[in-house]
């Protein structure tokens, strides 16, 4: 196998892989190994059961829809132009500036408390955001290799770590215990529907080699980063729930260093401090690259003004960089605001993937000889159906309901005036340049 084509298969999985690896899928599987027990590993399947089918969807939406830019271009075409303008901005555009706002922070946090003291965790936040940036304005293919780098120690730390505490468990340190499930009632709704949160950003595949269409190949390595994820959260799940109590992983915010520290003492929390650093770099370099394709592609697609399409993906990328510098700048990586926000990025990308599902499905109805789609209605049901029950039962769960509807409302609202109006004026710009 040729360098080039290696190259090509690792940067295509890590990719796919990055936002998987960020902090906060540890903190969700601490979480509710602490809040469901064992269950947990069901909760998982549910997460992987949804986003498999989903793969077929955005496959489906990538390759048929290539000429109009993948899923964006299909929500045009079926829901129209306010749903395509409200659902990429509200959903991956705000996750993308304020999540990575926040692993920008971890990163900074676990540096500076694990590694070196003296050395200003902000700062290392920044110097991350720089390099990141620069390096994709560079070259795609020095971002190819290092998030493949990155991937790697964060997959390498994990599996180290959970081997350690396989072994460490199967010499009679610790059995496993029937404890207590702490969650009740809707919290426990709440981290059932949490799962699907561990398996987001694979489609994004389809933004960083816009120049592709996904096919099999990519399908493939799609499903196999959910797979393998699946495989490893689970083991880390349950040596979680073998090595702490529920309790402690329930109310700890960094459980993955609670268990690494129960497993192998400091040692275990500078394995997992770097495994945690490589997985905020590498969801950190998904996130600003994928995001400034998305305003790229929306600016080209005539939903966004036509600047961010000038340069390809480098003004938008600009765009990215001085968002998520202004809001650590202001002191947001530290808010609990901010967490809001990417919250509120997360519900809607629930539900731009339950749109993106009944978008193909409609696009079949109204032209069934011109798409001609292979995926069969039940895998466009069930996604659609699923993806939209957790978004609307995360949001009745939220703990910060109030504040959380009122910026969904404000962001909704907001992207549908622009949309309306900017569509207004592109029908009169139209309208001009056919009479001139």
């Amino acid at each position: 196998m040729s360098s080039v084509s290696f190259w090509n298969i690792a940067g295509l999985f890590s990719l796919t892989m990055g936002l998987m690896l960020s902090p906060d899928s540890f903190v969700i599987l601490g979480n509710s190994a602490g809040a469901l027990g064992v269950w947990f590993v069901c909760m998982i399947g549910i997460g992987v059961l949804l986003h498999i089918f989903s793969v077929f969807i955005y496959t489906e939406a990538f390759s048929r829809f290539h000429s109009s830019k993948s899923d964006i271009g299909l929500i045009k075409l079926s829901l129209g132009s306010i749903p395509a303008t409200v659902l990429p901005v509200c959903s991956r555009i705000v996750f993308s500036v304020s999540a990575a706002t926040l692993f920008l922070v971890t990163a900074g946090y676990v540096f500076n408390e694990v590694f070196v003291y003296w050395f200003p965790n902000l700062f290392f936040s920044f110097l991350i955001l720089m390099i990141l940036t620069a390096m994709n304005l560079i070259s795609l293919k020095l971002s190819d290799i290092s998030q493949f780098l990155f991937v790697c120690c964060a997959l390498g730390g994990l599996i180290l770590m959970i081997v350690l505490g396989l072994l460490k468990m199967g010499g009679s340190h610790k059995e496993l215990v029937s404890n207590p499930v702490l969650a009740e009632g809707g919290l426990r709704y709440r981290y059932w529907m949490l799962g699907i949160a561990l398996f987001m950003g694979y489609e994004l595949l389809g933004y960083v080699y816009t120049d592709q269409r996904l096919n099999d190949a990519h399908k493939v390595h799609m499903l196999s980063a959910i797979v393998i994820a699946a495989f490893l959260f689970g083991l880390w799940g349950i040596l979680s729930y073998v090595y702490v109590t529920p309790l402690r992983l329930f109310e700890s915010t960094v459980p993955y260093s609670t268990v690494a520290r129960a497993i192998l003492g400091e040692t275990g929390r500078m394995i997992i401090g770097l495994t945690i650093i490589s997985g905020c770099l590498a969801a950190v370099n998904l996130l600003i690259r994928s995001s400034s394709v998305v305003l790229s592609v929306m600016a080209e697609q005539g939903l966004l003004p036509s600047f961010l399409n000038m340069y390809t993906y480098r003004i938008p990328l600009m765009v990215i960089f001085l968002l998520i510098a202004a809001m650590m700048a202001f002191g947001m990586g530290g808010e609990p605001e901010t967490e809001i926000y990417a919250r509120v990025g997360l519900y809607f990308w629930l539900l731009s993937h339950s749109a993106v599902a009944f978008s193909l499905f409609i696009a079949n109805k109204r032209q069934p000889h011109k798409v001609n789609t292979k995926v069969p209605s039940f895998i466009k049901i069930v996604p659609s159906i699923g993806f939209l029950g957790a978004f609307l039962g995360l949001i009745l769960t939220d703990p910060d309901q109030g504040d959380l509807l009122i910026y969904i409302v404000i962001g909704a609202g907001v992207m549908t005036a622009f949309s309306f109006i900017w569509g207004l004026h592109m029908d009169q710009k139209a309208v001009y340049s056919k009479h001139r």
